[in-house]
C-alpha cells in the first residue's frame, strides 16, 4: 500500500515593498513529496491592477530535482544548475496571475530540503526585490509503484518550444581574450528588422565575474549569474553592440562556456531565439 502522504498548504510571504506599487507572492505546496513523482507548486503574483513590468521569479532547487512546467502565463522558462527562471517581458495585467509547475526528486534522494523564491522587476531604471520565505519539504520514499524513474535518463522534462525570431531580429556573440587585463571581452551584435521590445538573456559560469562595459541603454538585471538586458522601445533596423566582460574569480584563463537568447514581443506573443557564437 502506498504512504499516505498529509498535505500542508505552504503560504510563503514577506514584507510590502511600497503600499502603492508592491508586488509579492504566495507559494503553495505539499509539505511532503514522493521521490520519483512529480508534485504540482502553485505560484500567486500579485501586484497592482494593469501594471505591466519587466518581472522575474527565480527559485533555487536541490540537486536531482526536475521540472515541468504547466501553466507558466506566456513567461520565458529557464531550468539550468538546479535554478528555476521565468521571465515575463510584461507581466500579466491582472492584480492576481497564477503559474502551476510541477517537481519531482529523482529516486534515491531524501531528506528535508527548504524551498524559497525570489521576484524581481523592473519599474523604469528602479529595480524592487520580494523575498519570499524559506519552509522545509521533506522526500519520502514510495511504497510500491510501477515505473518510477530511477536516473535523469527516465525523466522526460519537456522544454519550452522555441520559436525563432529570425523574421525580427538576430544576435550573434564573439568572445575574446583580453591578456592584459586577463578577463574574457565578450560582445553582442544585435541587429532587429522590426521596432518593438527586445529582452537578451546571458547565462554565464558560476565561477567567472560579470563586469558592464556597455549596455546600450537597455535596462540591466544582474540576477545570481544570470544577465538580462531590455529595451522598451528600440527603433526599426537598429544595430546594438552590447559589450560586457568576464573575469575568472580564481585568476584562470579558461573560455567561459556562455548560454543565450534573444525575446521578442510581437502581437501579444513572446519569440525566442539562442544566441550564437561567432568565431
Amino acid at each position: 500500500m502506498n504512504k499516505i502522504i498529509s498535505f500542508v498548504v505552504i503560504t510563503l510571504f514577506s514584507g510590502v515593498l511600497n503600499a502603492q506599487n508592491s508586488f509579492s507572492a504566495k507559494l503553495t505546496l505539499p509539505s511532503e513529496i514522493i521521490e520519483g513523482n512529480y508534485t504540482k507548486v502553485i505560484l500567486e503574483i500579485f501586484k497592482p491592477a494593469d501594471t505591466r513590468l519587466y518581472t522575474v521569479f527565480s527559485q533555487q532547487l536541490p540537486p536531482g530535482f526536475f521540472v515541468k512546467m504547466i501553466n507558466i502565463q506566456d513567461a520565458v522558462f529557464s531550468y539550468q544548475d538546479n535554478e528555476l527562471i521565468l521571465t515575463w517581458m510584461r507581466s500579466p495585467a491582472e492584480e492576481k496571475f497564477t503559474v502551476e509547475y510541477e517537481i519531482a526528486p529523482m529516486v534515491g534522494i531524501s531528506g528535508t530540503y527548504n524551498l524559497s523564491g525570489k521576484l524581481t522587476y523592473m519599474a523604469g531604471s528602479t529595480q524592487g526585490v520580494f523575498e519570499l520565505n524559506t519552509y522545509p519539504v521533506k522526500i519520502v520514499k514510495e511504497i510500491s509503484k510501477n515505473e518510477i524513474p530511477k536516473n535523469k535518463s527516465d525523466f522526460i522534462t519537456p522544454t519550452p518550444i522555441l520559436n525563432t525570431t529570425s523574421a525580427c531580429a538576430n544576435v550573434y556573440r564573439t568572445v575574446q581574450f583580453n591578456k592584459k587585463k586577463n578577463v574574457w571581452e565578450v560582445t553582442l551584435i544585435f541587429n532587429n528588422k522590426e521596432s518593438g521590445t527586445y529582452s537578451i538573456a546571458e547565462k554565464i559560469p558560476k565561477n567567472f565575474e560579470f563586469i558592464e562595459i556597455d549596455s546600450q541603454n537597455a535596462m540591466l538585471l544582474k540576477q545570481n549569474n544570470m544577465c538580462m538586458y531590455s529595451w522598451k522601445n528600440v527603433a526599426l533596423d537598429k544595430e546594438l553592440k552590447i559589450i560586457y566582460q568576464l573575469k575568472h574569480k580564481n585568476g584562470q584563463t579558461e573560455k567561459p562556456v556562455i548560454n543565450g537568447k534573444l525575446s521578442f514581443l510581437k502581437n501579444g506573443q513572446i519569440l525566442n531565439a539562442i544566441i550564437q557564437n561567432q568565431e
